[in-house]
Order: structure tokens, then C-alpha cells, then sequence
């Protein structure tokens, strides 16, 4: 819900005074709008927590960043670099429900979110808060779809995808509901019950952990993920909810929303999406800047600015087309690197161990 919305913030610096009839008021000072994207500090923060199980490198892989813009605090990574990430993660990781403890740590203080958390701190109640996160969505990073419903006196907040993930949609769906737990707790200052807990996942080995994680009835195999409680704390006052407070932010967000609105995405996803649209091995370094009506010296340099360069997407493309032919299709290996316009199936299978550390039958052997 609340996940990583420092993408789009930097820190507000709150100011807060008092008029001559008593009344406090907070005064939000905000800084430029910046880039679009995920903070650098989630990489860091997952290398830290994985210390001993995935190496920085095996973290980055494939994502074109470089290892010193890790030290950057203010360097921001795309969303199709943070996509990559999480792959990175699920293909190494062998911590069962890694993504319930990442939820809990990986969340923010309110504070940190800028003029985003000072909103919703400052919600009146959790139905509005709720409400300001769905019609706030374009200002945070959460790669899910949010809807609240009520029915028989129960509150029933549901998550969905935006996309899919594949093979690392449980490792983000367990990441983003236990940060919506650990949200919701701050915001009343205490973990309210949960009546149940709806999952998408299968039920394995592993079922009783989450039992203990949500302290209440966890359902698998379900149609969509979603956390049941009591209707009556959707009403429920905020310790710290300021109607007056909560409005000024809200102006606020609503001209962040309206700044990213007229915001370019960064170049290198408008050429991946272009690379996926066209068939990635027919453009050129040429051809896509004459496309983007840039000369190639100057999408050079903001692709490097960027953390990336043109061969490094086309071989991203190429390798997602890859894996998305070895898991959906029965196509040969033979068939899949002349589809790829390799030369012949040995460059593809060298190729593609680099780029996942496995051979392309070792992953179709994998996903069956």
C-alpha cells in the first residue's frame, strides 16, 4: 500500500507553528520534484538482509546498474530494474516466506514519506487513509492494484498485480501484504485483529508460517489476496488524525500528481517497451534514436546517465523472450535461438547462462 513511496519523495521538511488563538499548523516546505522511479535504498537494504545467500552482483544482474551508484542515496532505479531484482531474489533465495520479514522491515516510518506520509498520518480515520491511497496511486511505486469492499460488517482490502510476475508474484505478494500490515499498525499504534487472510498462493510446506505471521485463518489457492477485519476500525478516529492537516496535504499531493503527469518516463523503459513491441534483434542503435528523434551520441549519454546502455537492453529483451519461450512454449532450443537470431543453438545456450547462471533446459526442466 505503502510500499517504498519514497520512489516519488524526497523528505518534506515540516514546519509547524502556532497562531495567537491557539491553533497549530504545519507547514510543508517541498523539495523539487525528482525522477521517476524505485530508491537505490531498496537494493540496498535487500543486500544487507541476504548477506551470505545472494552476493551484490547476483543482486544486479542483468539490471544494468553499476555496483557504485549503490552508494548514491538519491539515485533511483526503473520499474523494469526493480522487476529484475526481485527475479534475481526468487531465483537464489532458499529463506521460506522471505517476503513477510522484508515487508516488516522494508516499511518506512509515515515521516519519511514526505507530504505521501504526513497525509496519512493525518487521515481522520482508516477508511479515509484507504480512500487517499486509492486516488494517491499514481504517486507511490506498489506494483498492486488496491480495492476496499464491505460486506456483513466486515472490511475486506484486496491486492492485485498490475502485472504479472511469473515466478516471483508470491515473493512480492507476501512483501506487499506484510507491508500493509505493518502500515495499518502504525497508523492506529497498535496491530488491529484480523478476522481472515485470502492468498493466491498453493498451500505448502511452509502454510503455518503465515498462520503465525497474520494471527488468524490464512486461505489458499484463493482468487485474489486479501486481508478481512472488523468494519467498525475503517471509522475508527486516528490517534494522530487532523482533518485540516489532511486536506493541506492532499493539495499537495494533488500537484505532485498533476507535476508527474507532464513527468517523461526514464528512456530506457520507452526503449524496452519499444524493443518488446518491435522484435528486439531487428533495431539498432540507429533506428531507435531516430525513432525517439534523438542523434545516437546523445541516447548514448542518456542511457549511461541512466545506468545502462543499448546492447545491455536488447540483451535484457532478448533473454526475457527467452525464458518466456522456454516456460509457455514447446519450442526446441534449436528453435528458440533461431527465433532470437543467434547463430545457432550453442551462442544462444552460452548467452543465456550468463545472463541467468543456469542453461535454458535446466530452466524449462525447472518450470515443469
Amino acid at each position: 500500500m505503502l510500499r517504498l513511496a519514497t520512489c516519488l519523495f524526497n523528505v518534506a521538511i515540516g514546519v509547524c507553528y502556532q497562531n495567537k488563538t491557539g491553533e497549530f499548523y504545519l507547514v510543508f516546505m517541498m523539495p523539487a520534484f525528482e525522477n521517476i522511479g524505485y530508491p537505490i535504498s531498496i537494493i540496498n537494504f535487500i543486500a544487507n538482509e541476504l548477506q551470505g545467500q545472494i552476493s551484490v552482483s547476483n543482486l544486479i544482474k542483468n539490471t544494468g546498474i553499476q555496483v557504485e551508484k549503490l552508494s548514491q542515496p538519491d539515485a533511483l532505479i526503473s520499474n523494469q530494474q526493480e522487476k529484475i531484482v526481485f527475479d534475481n531474489i526468487y531465483e537464489q533465495l532458499r529463506t521460506p516466506c522471505w517476503g513477510l520479514i522484508a515487508g516488516e522491515k522494508m516499511h518506512l516510518d509515515l515521516a519519511q514519506l514526505g507530504v505521501y506520509g504526513y497525509a496519512l498520518m493525518s487521515a481522520p480515520s482508516l477508511r479515509q487513509a484507504i480512500q487517499f491511497v486509492l486516488w494517491g496511486k499514481k504517486l507511490t511505486g506498489t506494483t498492486f492494484h488496491y480495492t476496499l469492499e464491505e460486506k456483513a460488517n466486515n472490511a475486506y482490502l484486496s491486492l492485485t498485480p498490475k502485472h504479472d510476475y511469473q515466478d516471483s508474484l508470491l515473493l512480492r505478494t507476501d512483501t506487499e501484504m506484510s507491508s500493509v500490515i505493518q502500515t495499518i499498525t502504525q497508523l492506529f499504534r497498535r496491530r488491529i485483529p484480523l478476522k481472515h487472510v485470502y492468498l493466491t498462493h498453493k498451500k505448502g510446506a511452509h502454510s503455518n508460517m503465515y498462520h503465525s505471521f497474520y494471527n488468524c485463518p490464512v486461505l489458499f489457492d484463493q482468487r485474489k489476496n486479501c486481508i478481512v477485519f472488523d468494519a467498525k476500525y475503517l471509522d475508527e478516529p486516528l490517534i494522530h488524525g487532523d482533518k485540516n492537516t489532511f486536506e493541506a496535504c492532499q493539495l499537495s499531493c494533488q500537484q505532485l500528481i498533476e507535476k508527474k503527469n507532464n513527468k517523461k518516463p526514464p528512456l530506457s523503459e520507452l526503449i524496452f517497451l519499444l524493443l518488446i513491441e518491435k522484435k528486439s534483434h531487428d533495431l539498432t542503435l540507429h533506428d531507435t534514436a531516430a525513432k525517439l528523434k534523438l542523434s545516437t551520441r546523445t541516447l548514448r549519454r542518456r542511457l549511461q546517465e541512466e545506468g545502462t546502455n543499448f546492447q545491455n537492453l536488447v540483451r535484457l529483451c532478448r533473454m526475457n523472450q527467452a525464458k518466456e519461450k522456454l516456460i509457455n512454449t514447446q519450442l526446441t532450443i534449436e528453435e528458440i535461438a533461431f527465433s532470437l537470431s543467434y547463430s545457432d543453438a550453442s551462442a544462444f545456450t552460452h548467452a543465456f547462462k550468463r545472463w541467468a547462471g543456469m542453461p535454458p533446459s535446466a530452466l524449462r526442466k525447472n518450470a515443469d
